[in-house]
């Protein structure tokens, strides 16, 4: 499972007449994604144009947490060097929007 804001903090959205929202300083730019395995297992995550970042997940239920991109969010579990699951996020994540909308976009991919 993963989740993220389609917009980095410091995007100005250029139609909303109320303004940003009161905190939004005290947020991360961040993409979280919480796993589920019965055993380790290598994630790696491609947050826009960064470049891919693995870590090593323990078995069980962990979250961990990888810097915001602009772009398409990539995701794939690999063990023992052979792929277990992989997929890419539908909603992207903008430099640009017209109204603010820190809601978080939550997806899940599934082996």
């Amino acid at each position: 499972m993963y989740w993220y804001r389609t917009t980095p903090k410091t995007v100005q959205c250029t139609g909303d007449t109320l303004g940003a929202p009161n905190g939004r300083d005290l947020l991360a730019d961040v993409v979280f994604v919480a796993t589920m395995l019965t055993e380790p297992a290598d994630l790696t995550v491609t947050s826009g144009s960064g470049a891919p970042v693995t870590v090593s997940v323990d078995a069980g239920i962990h979250t961990s947490n990888f810097t915001m991109g602009i772009g398409k969010q990539s995701f794939s579990v690999k063990r023992d060097g052979k792929e277990i699951l992989s997929g890419t996020s539908e909603k992207e994540i903008a430099d640009s929007c017209k109204i603010w909308n820190f809601n978080p976009y939550v997806g899940v991919l599934s082996a």
